[in-house]
C-alpha cells in the first residue's frame, strides 16, 4: 500500500503557549507528523493574522474533518484546562463534553509533554485523567510513543485480534495433550529479550512443572486388570506432547546463554530418576518412566550437539548424580549410564506377546518419536557417542550406556568424530573427552575397547576407529 491509495489523516494539535521551548517541542513534532504524511492543522501555520483566534480553536475541535485531535498535556495547559483560562479554557469547554459523553470516544487523544516534577504523575487535566494516553515526555521514551501516536492515527495498531482458530479438539480428549510447561516456555521466549533476570526462575518453574505433571502418568498396577506391556506403551505415547515440551525449553535455554547453567539439569534428572524407583513387586510398572528418562537424556545430548554447547555437555555428562536406593534409606553416586535402563515390559514382555519379533521394542519405539529437526541420524550418532564416551571416560562406572538405536540406521561416520581431524576442533571439544591435549586424544582412541560383546540380535557395534583412525587425529588445522 502507497500514500496514492490513502487520505492523509487530518489531525489538529491543541496546545497551550506556555513557553518558547514548549512552542518549539509542538512545532517539531507537527513538522515530524507532516513529514509522515499526516495533515496537520496547527495555529503556527494556519492561524492567520486577523482571525479569531477562539473561534478558529473551537471550529478545529468541533470539524467533522478532523480525525483526530492531539491535546499536548504540559503543565500550562492542565492549569489552564482546569481553570478555563485563555484558549485552552474555550476548547476545554467543547472537547470535556464529547469526553465525557462517550467513554469510548476515539478523537481526543491525550498527548503527555511533561510529568511533575515531584511526583512523577503526567501533567493531565482531571477530565482526561482517566483516558489511555501517548507518553512523549522523555527521550527516552519518545520514540516508542510517537511509533504509538503513528499506528494510533493511522490505525495501525501492533496487536490486532485475531480471527476465531477452530475449536480445539485436545478439549475433548480423554488424554491429555496441553502442559502448563507450554506456557512457561512462552514466558522464558518473551523474558529473554524483555526481562533475563527472570530467566533463572523460569527455568526453575518449567523444571519443577515438568515434574508435577509425570504425577499424572503414575498408575498402580494390579494383575488381570489389563496387560502391563499395553499400559506402559499408552502412558508413553501419552507423554509425547510433555517430551516434545521438554525439547523446547532445551532449544530455549541453549538460545538465551552462552554456556547453559548445568546445575539445574544435574538436580532435574535426579529428581527425574527418582520417578523409575519401585518400592512395588510391579517393577516394571514404571517401565514408562524409565523410557522416558532416557528419551529426554538422550535428546538433552543431541541438541547440546547441535546447539555447539559442549562446554554444557561435558558438564551433564561428566558430573555425578545421586538417586536414592530403593528403600529411600541413602542416596547412590551415579553416572550418566544409570539412565540408561532396561524396559523388560517392552523388550521382552510386549515383543513376545504381540510377536513383533523387534531386536528392541524400546530403540523402535524411540525412533518413531524422533522429530524434523533432529532425526534418526542425530539421536543414533548422540547414542553411540554416550556409549563411546562411556568407555572412554576417567571416572570408574558400574555399567556403561549401551546404544540402542544404533541397528537401526544405516551404517555411517559420528561427524562429531570425524570432526577430530581439526586441531582447532579438538581444542573446542577436548572436554568432552577429559583430555589436555592431541596426543592424549589419540593414546585413549587407540586404547579404546568395547565393553558390550556383539551379538546375532543386534549386530556388531562400530569402534570409535571405525569414524576416525587414530592417525588422522588432529591432521589438520
Amino acid at each position: 500500500m502507497t500514500d496514492k491509495t490513502v487520505n492523509p489523516p487530518k489531525v489538529f494539535i491543541s496546545y497551550s503557549w506556555t513557553t518558547q521551548a514548549h512552542e518549539e517541542w509542538v512545532l517539531e513534532l507537527a513538522i515530524r507528523l507532516r513529514d509522515n504524511y499526516v495533515d496537520v492543522v496547527l495555529d503556527k501555520w494556519d492561524l492567520k493574522e486577523g482571525h479569531d483566534i477562539y473561534a478558529f480553536m473551537e471550529s478545529m475541535v468541533r470539524s467533522e474533518e478532523i480525525e483526530k485531535v492531539l491535546v499536548i498535556c504540559d503543565k500550562g495547559y492542565k492549569t489552564k484546562a482546569e481553570e478555563r483560562s485563555g484558549g485552552v479554557g474555550t476548547e476545554t469547554q467543547i472537547i470535556s463534553k464529547q469526553v465525557y459523553s462517550d467513554v469510548n470516544q476515539e478523537k481526543f487523544i491525550p498527548i503527555v509533554a511533561e510529568r511533575d516534577i515531584e511526583t512523577g504523575e503526567p501533567s493531565i487535566p482531571i477530565y482526561m485523567q482517566s483516558r489511555k494516553y501517548i507518553d512523549l515526555s522523555s527521550p527516552d521514551q519518545f520514540e516508542k510513543g510517537y511509533e504509538e501516536l503513528l499506528r494510533n492515527i493511522f490505525n495501525r495498531p501492533v496487536y490486532r485480534k485475531p480471527a476465531l482458530g477452530a475449536l480445539p479438539s485436545w478439549l475433548f480428549e480423554d488424554a491429555p495433550a496441553h502442559y502448563k510447561t507450554a506456557n512457561i516456555n512462552k514466558a522464558i521466549k518473551d523474558s529473554t529479550t524483555r526481562n533475563p533476570q527472570r530467566l533463572p526462575s523460569l527455568t526453575q518453574e518449567f523444571m519443577d512443572g515438568f515434574l508435577d505433571t509425570l504425577s499424572q502418568f503414575e498408575f498402580e498396577y494390579k494383575r488381570g486388570e489389563a496387560e502391563l506391556d499395553e499400559l506402559v506403551f499408552e502412558k508413553i505415547q501419552e507423554m509425547l506432547t510433555l517430551r516434545n515440551d521438554y525439547i523446547d525449553f532445551v532449544e530455549l535455554q541453549c538460545s538465551s546463554q552462552t554456556n547453559v547453567a548445568i546445575e539445574p539439569f544435574i538436580r532435574f534428572f535426579e529428581q527425574l530418576q527418582q520417578k523409575s524407583v519401585s518400592r512395588s513387586s510391579y517393577e516394571d510398572q514404571l517401565d514408562h518412566f524409565k523410557f522416558f528418562i532416557r528419551e529426554i537424556f538422550l535428546f538433552t545430548v543431541v541438541i547440546f550437539i547441535d546447539k555447539m554447547q559442549y562446554k554444557t555437555l561435558s558438564e551433564l555428562l561428566q558430573s555425578t548424580y545421586f538417586i536414592p536406593d530403593r528403600d529411600y534409606s541413602s542416596l547412590q553416586a551415579r553416572t550418566y549410564d544409570y539412565f540408561d535402563r532396561y524396559c523388560r515390559s517392552l523388550d521382552e514382555t510386549r515383543n513376545r506377546r504381540l510377536g513383533l519379533r523387534k531386536v528392541s521394542v524400546t530403540a523402535d519405539i524411540l525412533m518413531n518419536r524422533v522429530t524434523e529437526r533432529y532425526t534418526r541420524k542425530k539421536v543414533v550418532q548422540a547414542d553411540l557417542l554416550l556409549y563411546y564416551l562411556s568407555i572412554l571416560s576417567d571416572t570408574e562406572r558400574s555399567w556403561v550406556w549401551y546404544p540402542r538405536t544404533h541397528v537401526y540406521e544405516e551404517y555411517y561416520k559420528l561427524e562429531l568424530l570425524q570432526r577430530l581431524r581439526s586441531r582447532r576442533y579438538i581444542e573446542t571439544v577436548k572436554m568432552l573427552f577429559e583430555v589436555q591435549d592431541i596426543d592424549e586424544l589419540k593414546r585413549k582412541i587407540e586404547s579404546f575397547k568395547h565393553a558390550h560383546r556383539s551379538n546375532a540380535m543386534f549386530g556388531e557395534i562400530p569402534s570409535i576407529q571405525d569414524h576416525i583412525p587414530v592417525e588422522e587425529v588432529g591432521l589438520y588445522p
